[in-house]
């Protein structure tokens, strides 16, 4: 019998004429000969919107704060956690010759470094910020991973509570903390009680940092935020200025999302969404657990199998973005990827044999992932899905269907979404009306053989 790899090559010197039931085919030349000819069929498939609460919010690469509201998506408020570590193993601010009656404490500053904001960001509207000490610890253990709905309770005690207004000279809001904060860490410095054997996390359990409800604005801190203790001491008659530089070390976000009032108002883990009866949309937002879920049909995809004398020389998926949702302004997905689904339309977890169900794979074989181009603002689409088609149509994979969303990542009990971002995208369906390129569709290249 032929490989299938083979039959790709194979050049036709007699063909039977067949149409797909639930598909148009197209005849086109490949050569400009009669023998070279080869078909085209376009597959039409559900799309699925769906949410999860399992959201891995923990050690995110940016640290969400504030809150937003979107037409399609909600409310959305985040509220970020943080234990602090300093940046040496032991801190010694009592240099030679300097004693701790010239060593001074001065102040302790918060600074937040953004790379990128949510919502329309207006340099003239202030937001209200609040610094908070911790009532517990942010557990550090290696195992402990946090979710979207988790919180840790602030102190009473408030280290700043403060309206902050945008610049767009710099990315950097800049916070006084209270000063029995700044103190108490100064002290135990002073001391010398600040190392490996007594570590930070024995003076405070950390920082929350949060919004209030009139919040227009959600930021992405970066890891180079960071709080400073400053302090001066006189040396040899001398005034020198110094600081104590605190780290975030484990952390994590919590995410509140009100869906009311928009097309996704009765989604759920329990209840999730056709585009069919949602105005022919799907709905991406994996860093707050919303992505799409698509799966081809059984009987027309097994149409295209070796058995059935078809070699598949290329499968083509068109996605059709909703008008104007990834335009200037908006913020698409940075990267978009297509984990295996399991037939209980669940993420990828550890199987028996110890390994990760795969990901959808480019003709290459490597993971299939489409980046996005902010300046022509678009995807590259079509992608190309010709390994997965043809595995699933010759029963090489189960037909489970596979999920659209963002970045996701590899962890010890199998993938998870990236939520490091909130960014967003609205998917047409075939019937989707979008004037603009192929409507939302899989079209596979074949031969046929005898």
């Amino acid at each position: 019998m032929l490989s299938r790899h083979f039959a790709r090559l194979v050049v036709l010197i007699a063909f039977t004429s067949a149409v797909f039931s639930s598909c148009e085919t197209e005849i086109l030349k490949l050569d400009g000969t009669e023998d070279g000819v080869q078909y085209v069929d376009t597959v039409g498939f559900e799309l699925v919107t769906m949410i999860t609460d399992s959201v891995n919010t923990t050690n995110q690469s940016r640290l969400l704060v504030g809150k937003y509201s979107d037409i399609n998506f909600g409310s959305l408020k985040a509220t970020s956690y943080s234990n602090l570590v300093t940046l040496i193993d032991s801190v010694n601010i009592l240099l030679d010759g300097v004693s701790s009656d010239s060593i001074y404490y001065d102040s302790a500053v918060l600074n937040l470094e953004y790379d990128y904001v949510h919502g329309d960001i207006d340099f003239d509207q202030k937001q209200y910020f609040m610094i908070n000490e911790l009532t517990s610890p942010v557990d550090t253990t290696t195992d402990k991973e946090y979710y979207k709905f988790e919180s840790i309770l602030p102190l009473g005690n408030t280290l700043a509570d403060t309206l902050v207004q945008p610049n767009d000279s710099t990315n950097v809001f800049q916070f006084k903390l209270d000063d029995t904060f700044g103190q108490k860490i100064y002290d135990k410095a002073v001391t010398g009680d600040i190392n490996t054997s007594t570590p930070l996390s024995t003076i405070t359990n950390g920082i929350s940092i949060s919004t209030d409800d009139d919040a227009k604005n959600m930021y992405g801190f970066n890891a180079f935020s960071s709080i400073n203790i400053y302090y001066h001491y006189i040396s040899g008659g001398d005034t020198l200025n110094a600081s104590i530089l605190l780290l975030f070390a484990k952390r994590f976000h919590q995410l509140e999302q009100d869906l009311s009032g928009t097309p996704l108002a009765l989604l759920s883990p329990t209840n999730p969404i056709t585009s069919t009866s949602s105005n022919n949309l799907a709905y991406i937002q994996s860093g707050v657990g919303i992505y799409t879920y698509l799966k081809f049909n059984d009987s027309e995809i097994n149409e295209f199998s070796f058995t059935n004398k078809i070699a598949i020389n290329s499968a083509k998926l068109y996605l059709s973005p909703a008008v104007g949702t990834n335009s200037e302004g908006s913020s698409a997905p940075p990267l978009l990827q297509f984990p295996f689904a399991t037939e209980n339309r669940e993420f990828a977890t550890i199987n028996d044999e110890g390994e990760f169900f795969d990901m959808v794979r480019n003709d290459a074989g490597s993971i299939l992932s489409l980046s996005y181009n902010s300046r022509a603002m678009e995807y590259p689409l079509p992608a190309s899905v010709t390994n997965y088609v043809e595995n699933v149509a010759n029963g090489d994979i189960d037909n489970n269907g596979f999920f659209i969303t963002g970045e996701v990542f590899q962890t010890n009990t199998g993938l998870d979404l990236s939520a490091s971002n909130i960014n967003k995208l609205v998917i047409g369906n075939r019937k989707y009306d979008n004037p603009v390129g192929f409507p939302t569709q899989l079209r596979i290249f074949y031969t046929k053989f005898e």
